[in-house]
């Protein structure tokens, strides 16, 4: 077939069909080999289309394993990302639903208060929604406890202050700052 003796491939053909009729593609190839030799210029097409047979069959085996791994490894992920309350509330947050992700901080922190890894996140969200009521004071008044960062400390330092001074002593305590300051300046 390759050097387009179809009488030859065409006897060829028939003697493995006889010896193994389910032989791979040799009923293909007979049929291929007869319409080349009765149809010279389709010849060229035929052997082509049976190629491309061959190749999309290795293709779809190809796109088979692709997709049978992805599965193995997203549905495993999918699974604990709807599993894991923790991740779904971090996704709520990234996406901008603090209330829903502040509700699920909640609930774990209801059934296990001990998990201080949590109470950061928390804050934050309360921050971003300028929470100011009872149970977002005590989340403030936690996280101040702890070591965290500069910029959390002095928003969370801001919002709880809010509560216990009124606007006139605000711009008094700052008043009495900024005279500290300039005093100190004064020593140095």
């Amino acid at each position: 077939m390759q050097r387009q003796d179809w009488e030859s491939a065409i006897v060829a053909f028939k003697q493995v069909e006889r010896v193994d009729p389910n032989y791979k593609d040799i009923s293909e190839k007979l049929l291929a080999a007869q319409n080349n030799l009765n149809n010279p210029p389709v010849a060229e097409a035929s052997e082509k289309s049976l190629e491309n047979k061959k190749s999309s069959k290795k293709e779809t085996r190809n796109w088979i394993f692709i997709g049978a791994f992805l599965s193995v490894l997203l549905i495993p992920i999918g699974v604990a990302f709807f599993m894991v309350l923790t991740t779904r509330a971090k996704w709520l947050w990234i996406q901008g639903n603090y209330q829903k992700a502040a509700l699920i901080y909640e609930s774990i922190l209801m059934n296990k208060p001990n998990k201080v890894k949590l109470y950061p996140s928390l804050a934050n969200i309360y921050s971003l929604l300028n929470r100011n009521d009872e149970t977002a004071r005590k989340v403030y008044d936690t996280v101040l406890q702890m070591d965290i960062n500069p910029q959390l400390r002095q928003k969370l330092d801001e919002l709880t202050n809010q509560k216990y001074l009124s606007p006139t002593e605000i711009d008094d305590v700052e008043g009495l700052e900024e005279q500290l300051r300039r005093e100190l300046n004064e020593f140095r």
